[in-house]
């Protein structure tokens, strides 16, 4: 498995995967308050130390 550190190019990828997550994770969460965190999470992006993980060349998660 490899990493690495994602720029804004990556950011749809990672709202992809977010989203995927919490819609099989959190069915107590309203749409639109999923909908308003997803607009809003890109802004904190900058900020973390965040990994992006591959197996081969393929896009499986990410760390914070």
């Amino acid at each position: 498995m490899q990493w690495k550190k994602p720029g804004s190019e990556d950011y749809a990828a990672l709202i992809e995967l977010w989203e995927k997550s919490v819609l099989a994770t959190h069915d107590f969460l309203a749409s639109e308050d999923r909908e308003a965190l997803k607009k809003e999470i890109p802004a904190y992006f900058p900020q973390l130390d965040m990994k992006m993980w591959f197996e081969d060349t393929t896009f499986v998660g990410f760390s914070v």
